[in-house]
């Protein structure tokens, strides 16, 4: 009996996570684009533009962060519940830099985004950083609307794309898309070679062998107009 019970029991909080996805969110992204200034001694953030994508590629499930790993980390919370309905952390190139001669002398601005599923209601995105103690600070905010005329639909642009290795459903796989750089168009046969070169290095190795079956990759097929890397 214990056998049956225990799958049952798995579907029944898988079933209740991803209801939870579909109380919060379409299936759609929300990407906010901002400016992170500063040197190596301070910084701050300043909002650029928050677009609309047309789907969510991301988990449907794990909606909450809780590794605390990264120097930075955003969430988001419904304004009228107060509830944190989505997190994440992550790392930039503005961290990198930091921690350079230059940052030393002269402050800079570096363009970042992060990218969420859309919210149904209204939300406060919060950004936090990490300091020297290792906690996070809070930096900046920024309440979304769902009617806010400034949300404007990204420009989509379309590219055949090539399958080096799909093993299921995007929504439950990790997901490797490959960009070409210096690849025209007459050279995009050489660009999908070069993939499937790249699939079957990596699974040659531990822990990628035995994990094989849980990856997709695809290679977007968006020719440059020179050969070459810039």
């Amino acid at each position: 009996m214990k056998k049956i019970i225990l799958p049952v029991f798995l579907l029944i909080a898988s079933l209740q996570a991803l209801a939870s996805f579909d109380e919060w969110f379409t299936n759609k992204t929300l990407r906010v684009d901002y400016y992170h200034t500063g040197n190596s001694a301070s910084e701050t953030y300043s909002l650029d533009q928050i677009k609309a994508e047309p789907y969510w590629g991301g988990s449907k499930i794990n909606l909450i962060d809780t590794l605390n790993y990264g120097e930075y980390y955003f969430k988001v919370i419904d304004t009228k519940s107060n509830i944190v309905i989505y997190s994440r952390g992550y790392c930039t190139l503005f961290n990198e830099w930091q921690y350079t001669e230059e940052a030393k002398h002269i402050s800079r601005t570096f363009p970042e985004s992060v990218v969420m599923p859309m919210p149904k209601k209204g939300a406060r995105i919060e950004f936090f950083s990490r300091n020297f103690l290792g906690i996070f600070e809070k930096k900046f905010e920024y309440t979304f609307d769902v009617n806010s005329y400034f949300i404007s639909d990204e420009r989509q642009m379309v590219f055949p794309v090539y399958d080096a290795l799909i093993s299921g459903d995007p929504a439950t796989k990790i997901d490797v898309v490959i960009l070409p750089e210096g690849y025209t168009a007459a050279e995009m046969d050489k660009f999908k070679a070069d993939c499937d070169k790249f699939a079957a290095e990596l699974f040659k190795f531990e822990p990628y062998t035995h994990n094989r079956n849980k990856f997709n990759i695809r290679a977007v097929l968006a020719p440059s107009a020179e050969s070459g890397t810039d």
